[in-house]
């Protein structure tokens, strides 16, 4: 067993690579337990899967940040490396099922032994409704009609895996590419994914900071259920699934028969997508909010209006509009402006005029500084 995991993520991962693996909990006072760590080979990988798998999430870095432990840890995402793209599929659970997660979860507060015969009797109900009542069969559905669309246009399969509980994920592979914004391009490929393709279970929220994203590792067994995460095809049978994540037998791996052409793709998207971007950068830059004293004084109602236009919903004391970011969709607004803060509930970016300025518009502090000087006329900054 102990060979045949470290091979498969010697051919996953690499031979050698700079991941974070993390493995959080729902612990209550754990200041001395370790959440994080660098792993940097297939062995190092393979322990802590070991020592964690079943108990605690294994999430890895989508991405590696170079080769080996030289890396500066202080630069990771300079140094990304990116050959894959992660998507996630994912049900929403309800009524008894949700609640009994709740309470699996609440119990694992005091420790992944406390009331362990009530722990495992959820446990079990929870595989349970994974077979009998197929409850990540629509996820696992979208996931394989997805795969296919994805074989027609990019050349190769991608590589489905099961979660272990109500989803599954999905590795689209390519050559190594250069990305400026490798964000912005990533984010901006999942939404129309998802929506020309109507992927209800597609989770965009694991693309919005795509380079940044931990996701689980495969073989690792899920914490509230015991099952493992296994790769599966567009011909496996649902029930197949479910049974080899009960009993996992590890798959041999070669990468290079899942490579596919999107990394063409990527490239040629980004170029349009960093023209768009610059093209509302200069028309924000025409706009003319009124002149204020301080940046104490301004309502941020006020100077959203003047960027984005009238509110497309207006209450007593914040406005909604749809999120202007390209990166997901947002039929109904979400993006909501207070007095002092916006936040949206569709993306969960959330901050004041100066953060928004600079994500919006991919600036530093000095570009903002000198748009809000020709813009505010005298704006203290």
């Amino acid at each position: 067993m102990e060979e045949r995991m470290v091979n498969f993520y010697r051919s996953f991962y690499g031979y050698k690579f700079t991941r974070i693996f993390r493995r959080p909990h729902q612990f209550q006072n754990t200041d001395k337990f370790r959440i994080e760590y660098y792993v940097y080979t297939p062995n190092k990988l393979y322990s802590l899967v070991k020592h964690n798998s079943g108990f605690h999430k294994c999430l890895i870095s989508t991405y590696s940040y170079g080769i080996g432990p030289l890396v500066n840890k202080s630069r990771l995402k300079e140094n990304t490396i990116i050959d894959r793209l992660f998507l996630d599929f994912d049900i929403t659970l309800e009524g008894e099922l949700s609640d009994l997660q709740k309470k699996l979860n609440k119990l694992r507060e005091y420790g992944c032994n406390h009331q362990k015969v009530r722990q495992d009797e959820i446990k079990e109900k929870l595989r349970q409704s994974l077979l009998k009542d197929s409850l990540a069969l629509k996820a696992v559905e979208e996931a394989k009609y997805f795969a296919e669309k994805f074989k027609e246009s990019f050349d190769n399969y991608p590589i489905l895996f099961f979660s272990g509980f109500k989803g599954c994920h999905a590795y689209l592979f390519f050559k190594p590419v250069n990305l400026v914004n490798p964000n912005l391009t990533i984010s901006d490929f999942a939404s129309r994914l998802k929506k020309y393709l109507e992927l209800d279970t597609m989770d965009l929220s694991v693309n919005m900071d795509p380079v940044t994203r931990l996701s689980r590792i495969p073989y690792s067994k899920h914490e509230l259920t015991g099952l493992s995460v296994v790769p599966f095809t567009i011909d496996t049978p649902y029930e197949e699934i479910i049974e080899n994540a009960v009993k996992p037998e590890i798959e041999l791996l070669r990468l290079e028969n899942h490579l596919s052409n999107l990394d063409s793709h990527l490239i040629n998207n980004e170029t349009i997508l960093l023209e768009n971007q610059k093209i509302r950068s200069e028309n924000l830059l025409d706009l003319k909010p009124p002149i204020l004293n301080s940046y104490k004084n301004l309502d941020h109602r006020i100077f959203f209006e003047n960027l984005l236009g009238w509110p497309a919903r207006r209450y007593d004391y914040y406005d909604m509009y749809h999120c202007p970011f390209p990166d997901h969709e947002d039929l109904n607004p979400s993006f909501t402006v207070y007095e002092k803060i916006y936040i949206c509930f569709g993306c969960n970016r959330k901050g004041n005029y100066w953060q928004f300025l600079k994500e919006y518009n991919d600036w530093d502090d000095n570009q903002v500084n000198t748009y809000l000087k020709k813009v505010l006329g005298g704006l203290k900054v």
